[in-house]
């Protein structure tokens, strides 16, 4: 049927090219943006951004150790017990929230 068709297009779009992953694209630039507005400063010497780590939150000083902690919770559930949980979503963009604490908090 027609109606089958187009699912099966769909389908191969979303998981098997680039525009499925166009959200993570767009989760990059905005963590990227969150952590400008939040742990830099203006130097006033220099004119140039400057990493303020005093200020920062704690997402951000430390997003290393939480987002590897979710990750470890995360596995723990899907692969050692099993759980049908995030199968899909964590192909297509699910661990978007536990790789921004990665990569931010590092």
């Amino acid at each position: 049927s027609a109606h089958g068709a187009r699912q099966s297009v769909v389908n191969i779009l979303v998981f098997s090219s680039p525009a499925g992953y166009f959200h993570i694209f767009i989760a990059g630039i905005l963590s990227a943006r969150i952590f400008i507005l939040s742990a830099t400063y203006t130097n006033a010497s220099t004119g140039r951004l400057a990493l303020d780590t005093g200020s920062a939150p704690i997402l951000l000083k430390y997003g290393c150790c939480f987002g590897y902690l979710l990750y470890i919770i995360f596995y723990t559930l899907l692969v050692v017990f099993k759980l049908p949980i995030w199968d899909t979503p964590a192909h297509n963009g699910g661990l978007i929230p536990i790789m921004f604490l990665v990569a931010v908090g590092a």
